[in-house]
């Protein structure tokens, strides 16, 4: 696939759909969550993830605004044929997005009951608000850092090798769903743990 030469109808449908299978299947893993907590838990646990779910969009922005920006500046140096330059700015993304990652975990675990009632959560849904987002903010630099390199891949030229690794990451986080909530009886901890666990293969 050359993007600089390639048909460009042909590549806006190479790199279009699997970026829209991806963002999909993002949306599957959040309701996948919900689901085996509703079912698994209760009806409390179930109405605090509606709650982590927010915040847990609005952190996934830190990781797309740093990928999408580098993506962006890569795919022009790619074009000039810089690729020296290109790889620098690979380089810097990777940084800034584990000095954000961190800088935000830290923020976030230590306003933490702040934070959930900030986005709504009441007396009867925080107890298990804290639970789920404190494991998630454990695990939150391998979803920044995922995010972000998952946009430079679609840029670099391999939509499809990015939409693998979210499909990859969606099957992991079903069944250990499954396995953690219901055979483990780990309850809403059992999806935390299921969600790092795929958002760090993502990264991988």
């Amino acid at each position: 696939m050359d993007i600089g030469k390639d048909n460009p109808v042909k590549l806006l449908i190479k790199f279009s759909i699997p970026a829209t299978v991806g963002m999909l299947i993002n949306a599957f893993d959040n309701l996948a969550d919900r689901v085996f907590v509703g079912y698994g838990v209760s009806s409390q646990a179930f109405s605090s993830m509606a709650v982590t779910g927010a915040i847990f969009m609005v952190l996934q922005a830190f990781g797309m605004l740093i990928g999408i920006g580098a993506a962006t500046r890569i795919s022009l140096k790619w074009g000039e044929g810089n690729r020296e330059q290109a790889e620098k700015i690979l380089g810097d993304a990777l940084f800034l997005l584990v000095i954000t990652s961190f800088a935000v975990m830290g923020f976030v675990l230590y306003f933490i009951e702040d934070v959930l009632i900030f986005f709504g959560a009441s007396t009867d849904t925080l107890s298990f608000g804290v639970e789920y987002l404190r494991i998630i903010m454990l695990g939150f630099p391998f979803m920044t850092i995922g995010t972000g390199l998952y946009h430079i891949v679609r840029a670099s030229g391999n939509p499809s090798k990015a939409m693998l690794a979210m499909i990859i990451s969606s099957i992991i986080n079903f069944f250990l769903d499954f396995i953690f909530i219901f055979s483990f009886n780990w309850g809403v901890q059992g999806a935390a743990v299921s969600t790092i666990i795929a958002q760090a293969t993502v990264m991988i």
